[in-house]
């Protein structure tokens, strides 16, 4: 004979009460406590606190926000001018912002005879 439906049991805790145990534990509260003082299940707050980590994971950026701004403009000059980057011209370029930042070469497949043709410095 086949089991009975079972329906899921209503929630005991509001979205705001989750939201509140949630970022209690990202600034520096324990998870139990956070789940104790909000009323939310430990469960449901390791969940939610888990979930939220892995939605950050990925490879991290190389370049931030104002570097990416200025190779857009960079680009954009280039192209008005008349003479616009070519790939391996610009990955030369990026290469050498980011050996001069101290992150390393970003991009391994541009070979050294290039970065001697297109200096930038």
């Amino acid at each position: 004979m086949s089991q009975p439906f079972k329906t899921k049991r209503p929630r005991r805790y509001t979205e705001e009460a989750l939201k509140d145990a949630l970022s209690a534990v990202e600034n520096g509260m324990g998870l139990r406590e956070a789940a104790r003082v909000f009323k939310v299940s430990r469960n449901t707050v390791s969940l939610y606190v888990q979930d939220t980590k892995a939605r950050r994971m990925g490879k991290e950026r190389k370049l931030n926000d104002f570097e990416e701004g200025l190779l857009v403009d960079l680009l954009k000059k280039f192209g008005n001018t008349g003479f616009p980057l070519n790939k391996t011209q610009l990955r030369v370029f990026v290469d050498e912002m980011s050996i001069a930042k101290g992150v390393g070469i970003i991009f391994i497949g541009v070979s050294s005879r290039n970065r001697k043709k297109y200096p930038f410095d």
